[in-house]
């Protein structure tokens, strides 16, 4: 099969001899002059590589072909990309090819394949008035640099169709007039987006550098909850709504008193405090909160009540939920599905009663630390902080009004001088002029889309200070370079970090192509840089290849990296194992003439248990899953009580049909020889894992 498939004017052989077609170039029906039948396109089946890009189909120039009614039935009504254009009918418009020229050929269109790419520079709502009779958009919809106030002029719009998975569906970006949304009324009246592909578990959008009061209505925000949106930026309000949504019915938060008994929306900060403990119950049919959650100073023992399964939180200063000064909590299990937020995603727990997690990490509940997968824990990502989590302590200012957090929701307690706290919510030409002239200054330095200084001035601003207490966070910034961090010291020039609490964050900064600063970073003595978040995404022409072997990055742990011109990869050895195995959640392994795991001569390996989210092995048959276990620490199995397990001391019994293993080598009963024997057995594995550790595994 070549590389492309060209149908052209001299093909003449039997199109239903086509069953499967497998390329990542396409497939082309091009300039046949008498081609009338391409029925067999019903059928074929078009797989490509990767689950987010669809093989090209390109049927263009059969001047004799109908494909209106083809597009719309069999294996094609899967496809969002399809491209038409010079057929008798073609299969709707081409929902990338909007220019001024083209939109009065929009008119009749009731279908967008290739989704809907709006970027004309000058238009309006009025001018897209050829679109107003599209009913169904295939494909990820993305607006930038527009006039447009809304997306009202989809008048028709009732169906969505997406498909890939991780990746931006609804882009709105620099539309300085749009203040709403605006979707149409029809659009609710169905459940309209439909997921084409089975493994599709959310989607990204991004609103950013809209209008300032742009807004979201409570309906909208139910639509992306329901259909497991997850936002980049979120530069959004919520709008100002009376009444009940459809059937729901809506509440203004004013207090606990006040609430009523049957509400399924609630806007506004809760607050639950001392004398508000009967009122609880009040939250056992809520679906929604707009808003924060606060519970302080209660004699509450559990928040088995409190089940909001979705929370927006659109106050960028404000934790997600504050858990504080309740002294009989002893159970702060929080039934949720997703959070949706459009600045830091924080909790804070603090001064409850030492018994609350005791014995384990901070979390929201038991399921989301051990059962949920991966993906279900992006929609909840956390940052816990506060004494109760381990970190520093939190200074809670409140007044009758008010519930939140000075210093961006943080103030890091005890520093060296009152003076070298940096008390501001972000980085800009006003707060600089109260930045601390301290060598060690305490404070999270959030410098993004409000930061109106360049990189000189930065570091002018900067010139004090060598080391920071608390965390970066660099987002959506016109930011050229890092380098404005002081590096200090003669022949290795270095800047001191402690971010235990707050990390490093440096996402969506689409100037960003210098990072070369971070290199230089180091912790303070005693400590350690594993403890904090490292994350560097989503920048368009930064390239961290060089910086992943650095002396900082290559011995990072929780460190993520994606979305930038070159990320880095998996640093082999560099990477502590841990990372390596809590992320793992099943192999598969086609080849049963070999093993599938070989953990050999780890003479300081003590546990090699993996992590809780791994729950499967698939192989062909269960007659050779064989795992090769040899001349490791003698205590390898202290963890599993002498049983050689990789997963711990299971007691499902589906857990562990679904993860077992025939245990051989020496550590586990036979040796084998570590010769040639050894080498052809493990010659085909799609796992081998060899470590020649100092450090041990942790599960």
């Amino acid at each position: 099969m070549v590389q492309r498939t060209l149908i052209n004017a001299d093909f003449s052989q039997d199109l239903q001899r086509i069953v499967d077609f497998y390329e990542a170039d396409g497939f082309f029906i091009e300039n046949n002059s008498y081609l009338y039948d391409a029925t067999m396109l019903l059928n074929i089946d078009l797989q490509s590589e990767s689950k987010n890009k669809e093989c090209v189909l390109s049927i263009e120039n059969n001047p004799e072909l109908d494909m209106d009614e083809l597009c719309n039935n069999g294996n094609l009504l899967d496809l969002v990309g399809i491209r038409t254009g010079g057929n008798f009918r073609n299969c709707g418009c081409q929902g990338d090819e909007i220019t001024t020229i083209s939109l009065p050929g929009y008119n009749n269109c009731t279908t967008s394949f290739n989704g809907l790419k709006i970027f004309i520079t000058t238009i309006n709502n009025t001018d897209l008035s050829a679109l107003s009779n599209i009913a169904t958009i295939r494909g990820s919809i993305d607006i930038e640099n527009t006039n447009l106030q809304d997306l009202s002029f989809l008048s028709s719009w009732k169906t969505w169709k997406l498909k890939g998975d991780m990746v931006v569906q609804l882009n709105l970006r620099n539309n300085a007039e749009m203040t709403k949304l605006g979707f149409p009324e029809n659009f609710y009246n169905i459940q309209n987006i439909q997921s084409l592909d089975e493994e599709l578990h959310f989607s990204f959008a991004n609103f950013e550098n809209l209008h300032p009061n742009f807004c979201i209505s409570i309906s909208e925000f139910i639509l992306f909850f329901e259909h497991r949106f997850i936002f980049t930026n979120l530069q959004a309000k919520l709008c100002e709504e009376d009444g009940d949504i459809e059937e729901k019915v809506l509440c203004h938060f004013k207090s606990m008193y006040d609430l009523p008994n049957n509400c399924d929306i609630i806007v506004g900060n809760v607050t639950i405090g001392r004398g508000d403990e009967q009122y609880v119950i009040k939250f056992v049919d809520v679906q929604y909160l707009f808003g924060s959650f606060i519970v302080v100073n209660t004699t509450l023992e559990t928040l088995e009540y409190v089940g909001f399964p979705y929370i927006a939180v659109l106050d960028s200063s404000s934790p997600v939920y504050q858990i504080i000064g309740n002294k009989k909590l002893k159970n702060a299990d929080i039934s949720i599905t997703q959070i949706i937020t459009s600045g830091p995603r924080y909790a804070i727990y603090q001064d409850n009663n030492p018994k609350l997690f005791k014995g384990k990490e901070c979390q929201i509940n038991d399921w989301w630390s051990g059962n949920a997968n991966k993906r279900d824990l992006m929609m909840l990502d956390l940052n816990f902080t506060g004494a109760d989590c381990g970190g520093e302590r939190v200074e809670i200012l409140y007044n009758k009004d008010c519930v939140k957090l000075n210093t961006f929701g943080l103030k890091l307690s005890n520093p060296d001088d009152p003076k070298c706290v940096f008390n501001h919510t972000e980085v800009t030409s006003e707060t600089i002029k109260n930045f601390p002239k301290c060598s060690k200054v305490y404070g999270i330095l959030v410098i993004n889309s409000n930061t109106d200084l360049n990189v000189s001035q930065l570091k002018n601003a900067f010139k004090n200070m060598s080391s920071l207490v608390g965390g970066i966070h660099v987002e959506n910034s016109n930011l050229t370079s890092l380098s404005f961090f002081t590096l200090v010291g003669t022949d290795f020039k270095f800047f001191e970090l402690s971010c235990k609490n707050y990390g490093v964050i440096i996402q969506n900064n689409k100037n960003l192509s210098n990072a070369g600063a971070l290199e230089k970073l180091v912790p303070f003595v005693d400590e350690d840089l594993n403890d904090c978040k490292f994350q560097i995404a989503n920048n368009p022409i930064l390239d961290l290849q060089n910086l992943c072997d650095g002396y900082t990055l290559a011995y990072l742990v929780n460190f993520e990296t994606y979305g930038n011109l070159k990320n880095c990869g998996c640093q082999g050895n560099a990477i502590y194992p841990p990372t390596l195995f809590d992320r793992l959640t099943f192999i598969v392994y086609l080849d049963d003439t070999t093993p599938v795991i070989e953990i050999v001569s780890n003479k300081d390996l003590r546990n090699p248990s993996f992590g809780k989210l791994f729950s499967t092995i698939f192989t062909r048959s269960f007659k050779d899953r064989n795992a090769v276990i040899q001349d490791n620490h003698p205590d390898i199995w202290n963890s599993t009580n002498g049983e050689c397990n990789l997963f711990g001391l299971v007691t499902d019994e589906k857990a562990m049909y679904r993860t077992s293993l025939n245990y051989t080598g020496g550590d586990c009963g036979t040796r084998i020889d570590n010769g040639s024997t050894l080498r052809n057995m493990i010659s085909g594995s799609i796992l081998v894992i060899v470590f020649s550790l100092t450090h041990e595994l942790h599960l």
